[in-house]
């Protein structure tokens, strides 16, 4: 799925207070593209990919997903297209303490009310698809980090979303939990064709995507596109931060 994104706009606050977060940013991301949106804190990643994924409205400009303009849907029309075609990783999980894992991975389905057959076929698909089919019947508070976060992500892709946004995906992983969920995503993005915008500080993270977009002050600063070597793609990643400012440096020999 392509969103095409014209000279959107985002500010917080009024007249003299006023942050400009976004500022007429243009941008394309391509059906099946794995995309990274990275910049120092404050540049405006979390909002640019809120407004992508509905949970905020541009203040001016269009974003343009399958030929569908979602600033001119209302609410209701916004949260239905939402549920069928997206799906979301935050770095915090948002899973629910009160329900085990399968209730957890199920939900979106559930929610939707899916035939039963359904629910039951894609659910099996994902686990093992991920490989925690073990985890189906633990309670949240008996997962660790890394596994709260592979199932949240086995909770986005289970309704089949035609786009999977990311916010800080890694964020709270150690680097070996950190490695087998972003081998996931690009196993996903490969086999599934799922377009995926992730917003990261994390250069290593970032090197699993095929293109980079840097923000600075709400502006594209810079990208900077997969040359089909990941290490030489971190190298410049790792440059561009350094160009930019922010951002995180890992060694990957040593800690991935």
């Amino acid at each position: 799925m392509q969103i095409v994104v014209k000279n959107i706009s985002k500010d917080y606050g009024k007249k003299k207070n006023a942050v400009h977060a976004i500022k007429d940013i243009s941008l394309e991301v391509e059906h099946g593209e794995f995309l990274g949106i990275m910049g120092p804190s404050g540049a405006g990643k979390t909002t640019l990919l809120n407004m992508l994924s509905t949970n905020e409205r541009p203040d001016h400009g269009q974003i343009i997903i399958d030929d569908i303009d979602i600033t001119q849907l209302h609410d209701r029309e916004q949260t239905k297209f939402r549920r069928n075609k997206m799906g979301f990783i935050y770095q915090s999980f948002e899973l629910l303490d009160s329900l085990n894992v399968k209730e957890n991975v199920i939900l979106p389905l559930a929610l939707s009310r899916s035939h039963k057959k359904l629910i039951e076929e894609r659910f099996n698909y994902m686990m093992n698809l991920l490989n925690i089919e073990k985890l189906s019947q633990r309670n949240v508070d008996e997962l660790s980090l890394g596994q709260r976060q592979i199932v949240a992500a086995a909770r986005a892709l289970i309704n089949s979303p035609e786009i999977l946004f990311a916010d800080e995906p890694t964020g709270s992983l150690d680097s070996k939990s950190a490695t087998i969920l972003l081998n996931y995503m690009q196993l996903v993005n490969q086999r599934e064709k799922t377009t995926i915008v992730m917003a990261t500080h994390d250069a290593f993270t970032a090197s699993y995507c095929q293109r980079v977009v840097f923000i600075k002050d709400g502006l594209i600063f810079s990208e900077v596109v997969n040359p089909g070597n990941r290490d030489k793609f971190f190298e410049q990643i790792i440059n561009m931060q350094r160009t930019i400012g922010g951002g995180n440096y890992f060694n990957v020999s040593q800690d991935y």
